[in-house]
């Protein structure tokens, strides 16, 4: 810790009858306008994710930051996972990188589509292989979604 040091805090934790508190709920009453919260628009293609709607999944390329942060040149970033999608019900978490749809190794964004879309008529599942950050390899078995 160059040039830093420690400096103790004597904490008194005070219930919400305590006067500060009491004036901190009244000053929040007392504002005019609610803050505006931005408008975050539904579709992310404008931030360079690709929306696989049937499979409930976000997928992104692997830029020089996501390189660095996974130690690795090429997979597919999973940037978000919706609800009840097909990813969603087999617990594929968000913020990975996809390697593999079945036997198929995943370089691209367009690659996962295409592996993702050329599954075999008869399956039901398929066995996607993720790597996390700290380089752990995960393997999810996912529903087939029926359009």
């Amino acid at each position: 810790m160059q040039g830093r040091r420690r400096v103790p805090f004597d904490v008194v934790l005070q219930g919400d009858e305590a006067p500060a508190y009491r004036s901190w709920i009244a000053d929040l009453d007392e504002q005019d306008a609610p803050r505006q919260i931005p408008e975050i628009s539904p579709d992310p293609s404008h931030d360079g994710i690709e929306r696989l709607e049937a499979w409930g999944v976000g997928l992104a390329g692997v830029d020089a930051r996501l390189r660095n942060r996974f130690g690795m040149a090429h997979g597919a970033y999973i940037a978000f996972v919706e609800t009840d999608g097909a990813f969603d019900r087999a617990d594929v978490p968000r913020n990975v990188i996809l390697r593999a749809v079945g036997d198929t190794a995943v370089f691209s964004v367009e690659e996962a589509k295409a592996a993702l879309e050329d599954l075999p008529e008869d399956a039901e599942t398929v066995v996607l292989r993720v790597r996390r950050r700290d380089g752990v390899e995960l393997f999810f078995e996912v529903e087939i979604p029926v359009e």
